[in-house]
This record gives structure tokens, C-alpha cells and sequence, in this order.
């Protein structure tokens, strides 16, 4: 029996509405043809948060195997689909590894995850087909670039200083705990050190290799960079540190971290115990900041659930059913928001035909009881409270002057907490009706928060 394939197409365009759509109507034409099925046709406006929200809406919503962009992709201003994809996918993650070589095809063999082909006259295309993992959770992984690695030197099809870089980076690729380059270390908070291989690229006729690397406290950035600068410059290579970062630790006992944790038993029933992880975040730029969230690394996954924030990301069945367990669905026909008997946080509204209409209708019945605000094209939300009240709340907890605050957003839910706060950005991606309401402007909040702290200006 053949697979049922299903699409959701997305057409990005500012002037066209799904009348004027023949090229996602041809889309569905040809995926009819084929006898798959297209869950899903939309138009959307040429805006960054509005494509990305889409592309995430037809993936975590509708679960098709295929998502399709139509549109956006020239080289106007006005033409983001590709950067708005990016935004939707936290990375590229292929998993896949080639590597061209001067050889015979008939000479080399295929192994379990390495296919040989040729190439053209005298060359052989080399493909490894490896399993992504998080860089903080390499473990259970398979680095396609170990492969090919490892492949090129059992074949003997490399040159001497070809080979002392392959024999370096296979102790690097094949050693995610740093041990095969002498770095090897680990702590009571994060446990052991972790690094791999990221990419690997021919640059003016030199390998270039880039790395991972999620290190404990019991090891330093600069001890990491000494170490990993000698080995490269025993080869006659070079090392460069692009973005090594000391680990940043809110030890177990902290107030911050017990609050969050008594507030997740609470809410699940458990008994969790906290523990770190290797990550980037925002948090260390505060002295008062943690970055807290639920995970059971601990928890083996199926055969084919991929990486995190990767192809085929999922979870465990067993997991499934505890949180259905846990969570279960209640469902009810109400004449009145007033009668619900539980607690609202929050209630999103899908507008397919756009939120203007709700908005007005609803607006004027509903004020007083929820702030309302559009969440992207089709969205709006409903809230008991909005982000004005958090930030107000939260300064007066803190005892901090809302002027002395920024704040940063990126959509239209966003800005009355940017009307309120001392100096409100809003990205620059946003919505352009949204932009002119909100003279700040940013790109990166990474660099306004890195002004502040050199300078004391933002």
C-alpha cells in the first residue's frame, strides 16, 4: 500500500488572496495527481512572523509530512520566505555527510551507513547518512562526518597532511565526551563535558572543522582553547574560539530555582528533582535570571525520534499516554465565558478569514473581562491579564520604576507591554503597521543587551 503523503502549502504574497492564488492551486493540482493529500492552503502577508508562524502551525497543528512555500523567495525587500523559514527551524540539521575523492567506485564498498557512487571520470562521491543529535545530548548520535572521517582513512584515500588532520578529527568526532583531545572533564551540576563536530567545508584549500562544545565548571573556556590551539598547531593547523562561553550555573538550592521546581511539582504531580544542561541563554545576562524548563533526557526514545529541534523530533508513546493520563480533555459547550468553572489562562481564537472582524465584534462585548490581541494573521488571543500587567506586577514585586525598564517584542500581543515600559523595541521584522507605532527599533536583542552592559545605555 503507498504512503499517503501529506502537504500544507503557504503562499507568501502581499497583494494576492487565495483567488488570485493559481500557483498554490496549482500546487494542490499536482499533489492531487499524485494521490497525496494537501491538508491545508493559505495565503499570508510577506512578514517574517507571519510566514514562521504558518510553517510552525502546519507542522505542530496539522502534522503533514511536507510543508511548501510558494512566493517570497526574489531578491526584494519585501521577499523573506527564506529568512522566515529559518526562523521556524531552529537549525539546518541534514545529518548527512559527502565528500568527492579521485578513486574507482568499483574499488570501494558500501557499508551500513556509507553509499559509494561515482562521479564523473576518475572521482567517487562519498555519502554518509548519519542520526543528528543535541549538542548537549550527543550521546546516541552518529556524527555523518565521523563516518566519512573514518571511511577516507581505512580506504587510504587521503595524502599525509590530509591524514593528520583526519587522524586529529577523528579523535575529536569519535569522543564526544573531549577525551580523545585530552579535555576530558565533568562537575557535580553539569556533569561531563560534551563536544562534537558541527560542520566540516574545503576553504582556500584548507579543512575547516567547527565545533560544539558544552563544558562544566570544572574546566575553563581558555584551558579548553590552549589545549585544542596545540593539537591544530602540531598539524599545522589553527584554532579559533568564535563563541566559548564560561558554563552559566543558578546552583539547586537557590530560591529561584526551588520556586520554579515547587511550582512544576505542583502542577504535575511529581516529585522532580532539578539538573542542568548545556545551552545558550538570555538569562545569564541578568543577576537575578535562570533558565528553567521541563526535561527527561533520561527518557529513551524510539528508534526514529530525531533531535531535538530536527527532522522527526517526537515523543515516546509511553510519555503520550502519562500526559494524557495526567492532563486528560474536558470538553463543554458554554453560552457565556462567565460560566466556565476553571480558571482561565488564556483562550486563542482561530480566524481563518483574519482577526479584524472578531476583533470588532468581539472587543466591545468582552472589555473589562479579557484583553484581547492579535497573535499573527488568523490568530487572537484572549487573556485574563496581558504582558502590562506582568511587567507592571513584576517591577512592583522588584521595586523597580517601569521607567527604568525596557522591553523587546515582535507582535501585536507585545505592545502594551512596550507602551509601558521605559524604552519598548520592537523588532525589526514585526509587522510595519506595528513598527510605526514604536520608535525603537532592534535586529538582535543580543547586542542591545550587550551595549547596556559595556556602556550603561540602551
Amino acid at each position: 500500500m503507498e504512503q499517503n503523503i501529506t502537504f500544507a502549502i503557504i503562499t507568501c504574497s502581499d497583494t494576492r488572496g487565495m483567488k488570485e492564488d493559481t500557483a498554490g492551486a496549482a500546487l494542490e493540482t499536482l499533489i492531487a495527481e499524485n494521490g497525496w493529500e494537501c491538508k491545508s492552503h493559505v495565503v499570508v502577508p510577506d512578514e517574517r512572523p507571519f510566514i514562521a508562524s504558518a510553517i510552525v502551525r502546519a507542522c505542530d497543528e496539522q502534522d503533514v509530512d511536507v510543508v511548501l512555500t510558494c512566493g517570497g523567495s526574489g531578491l526584494s525587500l519585501r521577499d523573506v520566505t527564506p529568512e522566515a523559514t529559518m526562523d521556524a527551524c531552529d537549525r539546518n540539521v541534514p545529518g548527512i555527510a559527502e565528500a568527492v575523492v579521485k578513486a574507482d567506485a568499483a574499488d570501494l564498498p558500501n557499508t551500513d551507513r556509507i553509499t559509494v557512487a561515482a562521479d564523473g571520470e576518475g572521482r567517487v562521491k562519498i555519502t554518509a547518512a548519519g542520526k543528528g543529535a543535541h549538542a548537549s545530548m550527543p550521546e546516541g548520535g552518529v556524527n555523518a562526518i565521523g563516518l566519512i572521517v573514518d571511511y577516507l582513512l581505512e580506504n587510504g584515500l587521503c595524502g599525509a597532511d590530509e591524514r593528520a588532520f583526519l587522524e586529529l578529527d577523528q579523535k575529536l568526532l569519535n569522543h564526544t565526551d573531549g577525551s580523545g583531545v585530552g579535555i576530558k572533564s565533568s562537575d557535580e551540576y553539569f556533569g561531563p563535558l560534551t563536544v562534537i563536530g558541527g560542520t566540516i567545508k574545503i576553504e582556500d584549500d584548507r579543512f575547516v572543522q567547527t565545533l560544539d562544545s558544552r563544558f562544566p565548571t570544572s574546566i575553563t573556556a581558555d584551558e579548553i582553547t590552549e589545549r585544542l590551539r596545540q593539537l591544530a598547531s602540531e598539524i599545522g593547523g589553527s584554532f579559533e574560539n568564535t563563541l566559548l562561553m564560561e558554563p552559566f550555573l543558578v546552583k539547586p538550592d537557590s530560591p529561584v530555582i526551588q520556586a520554579l521546581l515547587n511550582a512544576y511539582n505542583e502542577a504535575t504531580g511529581e516529585d522532580a528533582k532539578p539538573f542542568t544542561m548545556g545551552g545558550g541563554t538570555y538569562a545569564r545576562e541578568f543577576k537575578s535570571g535562570a533558565s528553567f524548563g521541563p526535561e527527561k533526557p533520561w527518557v529513551k526514545d524510539p528508534e526514529w525520534v530525531g533531535m531535538m529541534h530536527g527532522p522527526d523530533e517526537g515523543v515516546s508513546e509511553m510519555q503520550k499516554r502519562q500526559m494524557s493520563v495526567q492532563e486528560g480533555n474536558n470538553v463543554g459547550v458554554l453560552a457565556r465565558p462567565e460560566d466556565m468553572p476553571e480558571d482561565v489562562i488564556k483562550l486563542a481564537a482561530y480566524c481563518p478569514e483574519g482577526t479584524s472582524p472578531p476583533r470588532h465584534a468581539l472587543g466591545p462585548k468582552w472589555d473589562g473581562l479579557l484583553s484581547m490581541a492579535s497573535a499573527g494573521p488568523d490568530w487572537v488571543d484572549f487573556t485574563i491579564a496581558d504582558k502590562a500587567l506582568g511587567l507592571r506586577t513584576l517591577c512592583s514585586a522588584l521595586g523597580i520604576a517601569l521607567e527604568d525598564t525596557a522591553a523587546f517584542g515582535d507582535n501585536w500581543n507585545d505592545a502594551p507591554m512596550l507602551s509601558l515600559a521605559g524604552r519598548g523595541y520592537i523588532m525589526a521584522a514585526s509587522d510595519p503597521n506595528l513598527r510605526a507605532q514604536f520608535p525603537l527599533q532592534c535586529e538582535n536583542v543580543e547586542l542591545v543587551l550587550q551595549n547596556f552592559l559595556e556602556t550603561g545605555e540602551i
